[in-house]
């Protein structure tokens, strides 16, 4: 039976069976060949083996990866490679501060992969062997899933699926061998011939299944089984050893499997005469018709003129988190598209609803709308009421638009998670972009997992300017005869005033440590910079001084997707103590992560702190720890994913795969209840509090700071008038306050 049947077809000439099986007759067999060397789900008979460090960012990227999906990995990572060990400082570095178990082995100078793959089967002590490319990277643990595909169906080779550097579509699935039409042998391949418009998560395989041939860039053997049946032919054309391996293993009746999720990404890019959709090369690239046609996945399309593509960025306000990324991705990608960036601010009060109409005599070919709610509006009643009456824009005209526009958002916070907030995001995920990424990990596993709403594209985190931030010449730690200095920074009350929790831990958890520290007679100080504080608010532009004068960062948020003051204290080569929120495991050392607080409270947070204040040299470990890790977190190299983002949803538009988007569209209404603090209009919101979940801040001129201190949004007066009164009638305000001038 064809494990995909509702989603594509096979490739030519691939045909299909069934395969049938009790699940409790591999408990009749123990000494069976296939389960002499059982897996293990954590790993502690596995090797997973990358030969050849061409990209030492790619690398780094793949045991991220490792890091964060195979947390409690007990097996071993092998790196070998044909260069001397001692010209790869950057890896080793890395290396240091790796929570990973990783050897990397030196090799033979001339070596193909194929000799490295059989060396390493014949050096190593491990039962099973996962070969796979650097530069691919992890999206979610294989481990279960390789067992059960071992103990279902038999095997002793199984292949991974993998999906495309896009990290949308199927790069690979189902290894088959392949012949043209004149039944000669040609190579190997995917048995699938992929739909266009159809993405990995798209396909639901509910079992792992058999094939014919394996792929050796990401496939997982048993070693004696693989040494017994030869290994790879070193003679072999490079490249084809697996097919002349999968030739061997078909004369042989030896089974090959294939899990059933994809767990892989392959980030290195397809050649132009790459056709990954069928396995086969398809156009000679001398050939004179071909000259005009491109292959990306499996997609035959003409290429354009190469004119620069224009995207709108839509950010909050100037020199405040969002506008920092607009103008990060700006710098660095400004050579490929053509960048505008408009700030919500500028179309405040009665102006709300101009922006949409600036947009749309704009005709950008891309708008990123880094406040998702803003999304809302613009798909709203009220915005086809008003470009029709003030500029006679009819709704199939508009809807026209939208359609021919690509509409992408991005998530940097764990809000509207609640069974309300997700019913009121739904048409946001469901009609209103057309793509969209999370801030982190954490968050892709949230999002992949909310029924109706499409899957993130990827996930992209906030980088840091290490021009800014930086250890200043000189800057010293203090030493044990000194207080132990730390400090925060942030905004104490952000959220306070909706639900009562102290989301920031500032007063529940921070100050209270402290002071108590103090009072049992420990040095330590505290420096901060709150932005309900004005008498301690310090200019962006001075807070890379601000960090330098810290030994330690403390950060006890509960719900920020990327808490930035991290990143920046990182660059500037101070040690942190921080809970699990975010990006914080995805981003620090094996030495820092001893500092994650076990548990959000004041006590654990003591705990760490009197560690620090009676061993000061932990502060230099943390700080030559942290210097390594951020270097893989710089604006350059995040915005490369941002590219591969912008692309994808370029190459989907251009081979007409988006679905249509209704205008305008019902929203779901937010409830108004006693806890709330005002009824908020959902479809344009601006709170200026949740903009601080970024950890940024500006030194605001006089009427931004009345808006926020205010508590006020961007909304139409009428709307805050009613607030008010509905605050009146709550018992939140006094009748008075009505009457005040």
């Amino acid at each position: 039976m064809h494990p995909l049947s509702q989603k594509t077809d096979l490739t030519y000439g691939i045909k299909s069976t069934s395969y049938f099986f009790n699940e409790h007759t591999k408990n009749l067999f123990p000494g069976s060949s296939f389960n002499k060397d059982p897996f293990r789900e954590d790993g502690s008979d596995l090797a997973i083996c990358m030969h050849e460090i061409s990209d030492s960012a790619r690398l780094i990227d793949t045991l991220s990866s490792i890091e964060y999906y195979l947390l409690d990995f007990k097996g071993k990572i092998i790196i070998t490679t044909n260069q001397p060990v001692s010209h790869l400082k950057k890896i080793e570095a890395y290396l240091s501060t790796s929570t990973a178990p990783v050897s990397i082995i030196e090799v033979q100078e001339n070596a193909t992969v194929a000799e490295v793959r059989n060396f390493l089967a014949n050096t190593l002590n491990y039962n099973w062997l996962l070969f796979m490319e650097p530069g691919m990277s992890f999206i979610k643990n294989p481990l279960v899933a390789i067992k059960s595909t071992i103990a279902d169906l038999g095997v002793n080779f199984i292949n991974l699926p993998l999906i495309s550097s896009d990290h949308r579509t199927v790069y690979s699935l189902g290894g088959t061998l392949l012949t043209d039409e004149n039944n000669r042998y040609v190579g190997g391949g995917n048995c699938f011939d992929f739909k266009p418009g159809f993405e990995y998560t798209d396909y639901k395989i509910k079992n792992p299944f058999l094939s014919d041939n394996l792929a050796s860039n990401a496939c997982v053997i048993n070693r004696k089984n693989f040494l017994h049946e030869g290994g790879f032919t070193s003679n072999t054309t490079p490249g084809l050893e697996d097919v002349a391996f999968s030739l061997h293993l078909y004369e042989k009746s030896v089974k090959i499997g294939n899990i059933n999720e994809f767990v892989l990404i392959n980030n290195s890019p397809l050649t132009e005469n790459q056709n990954q959709a069928n396995g086969l090369g398809v156009l000679n690239p001398n050939d004179d018709q071909s000259k005009d046609l491109k292959i990306i996945d499996g997609a035959v399309i003409k290429n354009k003129l190469k004119t620069k593509k224009r995207i709108a960025l839509l950010v909050d306000i100037k020199d405040w988190a969002f506008d920092n990324i607009a103008k990060n991705i700006e710098h660095n990608l400004s050579k490929k598209y053509d960048f505008t960036i408009y700030y919500l601010a500028d179309f405040a009060g009665e102006r709300w609803l101009e922006l949409f109409v600036v947009l749309y005599k704009e005709k950008h070919d891309m708008i990123m709308f880094f406040w998702r709610l803003v999304t809302k509006q613009i798909f709203s009643e009220a915005n086809k009421q008003y470009i029709q009456d003030h500029f006679n824009i009819s709704k199939e005209t508009y809807e026209r638009y939208l359609n021919n526009t690509i509409i992408l958002t991005g998530v940097y916070d764990h809000l509207f998670l609640t069974p309300d907030g997700i019913n009121n995001s739904l048409d946001i995920f469901s009609n209103h972009v057309d793509g969209y990424f999370v801030a982190s990990n954490k968050l892709k596993h949230i999002y992949d997992h909310i029924p109706g709403f499409m899957k993130p594209h990827s996930v992209i985190q906030d980088g840091v300017d290490t021009d800014k931030f930086h250890r200043i010449p000189g800057a010293t730690f203090s030493d044990a005869s000194a207080p132990l200095v730390v400090g925060w920074a942030g905004n104490s009350k952000w959220g306070m005033d909706v639900d009562g929790i102290d989301h920031k831990g500032f007063e529940t958890i921070i100050n209270p440590a402290i002071s108590e520290l103090i009072e049992e007679g420990y040095k330590i100080k505290l420096i901060y910079a709150d932005r309900h504080e004005p008498s301690t608010h310090i200019p962006r532009s001075e807070m890379n001084n601000f960090y330098n004068k810290l030994d330690v960062y403390i950060c006890t948020s509960d719900i920020e997707g990327t808490p930035n003051p991290v990143l920046e204290s990182m660059a500037c080569g101070i040690g942190i103590v921080s809970t699990d929120v975010g990006i914080v495991k995805e981003v620090l050392g094996k030495e820092q992560q001893k500092f994650i607080l076990e548990e959000r409270t004041k006590e654990c947070l003591k705990k760490k702190l009197i560690t620090l204040i009676n061993d000061r040299s932990i502060l230099h470990i943390l700080a030559a720890e942290n210097k390594i890790r951020i270097n893989n977190w710089t604006w350059k190299s995040k915005c490369e994913k941002f590219e591969t983002f912008f692309d994808y949803y370029f190459f989907k538009r251009d081979s007409q795969r988006f679905r249509i988007k209704r205008f305008p569209f019902p929203t779901a209404k937010p409830k108004v209840t006693h806890e709330e603090n005002e009824p908020v209009n959902i479809l344009f919101r601006l709170n200026l509090d949740i903009m601080q979940e970024l950890g940024h801040w500006k030194e605001l001129q006089t009427e931004t700071k009345n808006w926020y201190y205010n508590e006020y949004e961007i909304l139409p007066l009428w709307y805050k008038r009613l607030g008010h009164i509905i605050k009146v009638l709550t018992g939140k305000r006094s009748i008075k306050s009505l009457f005040k001038k």
